[in-house]
């Protein structure tokens, strides 16, 4: 559904553990997205104190942000997929593109251009840089009795976040309603997402981006398979790989230093024999580590 307009919107969730994170976010898209709207779903985990408060507190300096509080007695799995519906219904509300992230992503560039793109019925996904091979049997395994035999055996790249799509696309909707009524605590909800993908055919209307684009998501990002070696540093904090692909937005959690020792234990593992792909590693980690430490910092004055 092509619109003459962009009406766009960024839909996250966070809880009080991730509310540090979620607030480097939210600095970062106002950076580079200063007037867009951000809706930001609260949860919390059976252990926590619901203290929406308190998270709410921290995002007073930040404008056109509205805060989700979600009904009590929901699952974290219920929680967690709250965002897939609620940025689907955001359609009601006349927005053509939306733009679903994880609290702990990093913005680098304005992202208008994938906006753009979704708001033609086209989503556009971070790819996950894996190859996950799932057959009929699996699939439907999975659905039990959801018959699943229009389903042929797939190898894809799955998706992962960001997830930019039109809440207008009839296909996109009922994939997210279904998705969203179905009661599974066995997977994570992009593992959840991806499955539904597949069984509605959704993968023929998906553009999926170099997961270096995006950085892919946690440890992944640096395993040998992840191009780590194509990045390097330009002026102006602009970050290219060396085929020339912008990188859009960083994944991690840049703020933890075990996070930052994980990352480094498989390209150690993989590429001891190549000590100039360890330093590139070493660099880029550093380089990452640098530009999300700026950005917190700056965040945390708010």
């Amino acid at each position: 559904m092509q619109q003459d307009y962009l009406h766009k919107a960024f839909v996250y969730t966070t809880d009080i553990n991730y509310s540090d994170e979620a607030k480097v976010l939210t600095y970062s898209l106002r950076t580079h997205h200063p007037d867009d709207p951000i809706f930001l779903i609260l949860c919390y985990r059976e252990w926590q104190n619901r203290n929406y408060e308190g998270i709410m507190e921290k995002f007073k300096g930040f404008n056109n942000l509205k805060f989700i509080q979600l009904p009590e007695g929901l699952s974290w799995n219920k929680q967690i997929k709250a965002r897939y519906q609620y940025a689907c219904n955001l359609g009601q509300l006349g927005f053509n593109s939306v733009c679903i992230l994880d609290a702990d992503m990093l913005c680098l560039y304005n992202l208008d251009l994938f906006f753009k793109i979704a708001s033609g019925g086209i989503i556009v996904a971070c790819a996950d840089n894996t190859v996950t091979k799932w057959t009929n049997k699996e699939i439907e395994q999975y659905f039990n009795d959801h018959p699943t035999e229009h389903i042929e055996d797939v190898q894809e790249r799955v998706s992962n976040v960001p997830w930019f799509f039109n809440p207008h696309e009839q296909r996109v909707r009922e994939m997210l309603c279904e998705m969203n009524e179905w009661d599974n605590h066995d997977q994570c909800d992009y593992t959840l997402l991806n499955y539904f993908m597949f069984k509605h055919k959704i993968m023929d209307i998906t553009l999926l981006t170099n997961s270096y684009q995006f950085t892919n998501i946690h440890h992944s990002m640096l395993k040998p398979d992840t191009f780590a070696k194509d990045y390097y540093d330009q002026k102006g904090q602009q970050i290219f790989s060396e085929q020339g692909q912008r990188v859009y937005m960083i994944h991690g959690h840049w703020h933890d230093p075990a996070y930052l020792t994980g990352l480094m234990e498989p390209m150690e593992r993989n590429y001891s024999w190549h000590p100039r792909s360890l330093g590139i590693a070493r660099n880029v980690i550093a380089f990452f580590q640098k530009i999300y430490e700026k950005n917190y910092e700056e965040a945390m004055k708010i």
